[in-house]
């Protein structure tokens, strides 16, 4: 949202117009499920067709067809220049579940996507929305889990642009 002559040098310039934006719809697309995001974008484009949007018209339409606010991802993302590193900092068995700690350690937020891998080879997928960042830089939750864990992993299919993902896998007892 900055006029690109704020922009360092044309390698800044170039990832801020092209790059960030680009990689930033396919992370909405994946937030919001492809078929509601393709059906939005493809009224944004029937909507303002030969028109002159500005970006805030494609916020509105996008939160719309989503049916929530938006507003941390388009302010993180697209007025800041903030980055996303989750991290897990523990794993922990408990009844019935396993408790499961995340930090966030830069001023992005993203939802937390959990892969559970167990040692028979299930694997289920948990997610926690966004707001539980809300107010805090650590969550712990419990999530359910009948069998021993062999790996808990953020993002695992790399939709988010988490920054270090060094530290987005964690194997308890090991």
């Amino acid at each position: 949202m900055r006029h690109t002559d704020y922009a360092e040098n044309g390698f800044g310039r170039s990832i801020a117009a092209y790059s960030k934006p680009g990689m930033l719809m396919h992370t909405l697309r994946h937030m919001m499920g492809e078929e509601t995001f393709d059906a939005a974008y493809r009224d944004y484009v029937e909507t303002w067709a030969y028109r002159h949007p500005m970006p805030w018209d494609f916020f509105a339409m996008m939160e719309e067809a989503a049916g929530t606010d938006l507003d941390w991802f388009w302010q993180a993302w697209f007025y800041d220049t903030a980055t996303l590193d989750q991290q897990i900092l523990a794993a922990q068995p408990v009844d019935g579940g396993l408790e499961v700690t995340v930090r966030n350690d830069r001023d992005a937020v993203m939802p937390v996507e959990l892969r559970v891998e167990l040692a028979d080879g299930t694997i289920s997928t948990h997610v926690w929305p966004v707001n539980v960042w809300a107010g805090t830089r650590e969550v712990t939750r419990t999530i359910d889990v009948d069998g021993t864990v062999t790996a808990v992993t953020i993002d695992p299919e790399a939709w988010y642009p988490d920054v270090d993902r060094t530290n987005n896998t964690l194997e308890p007892g090991r």
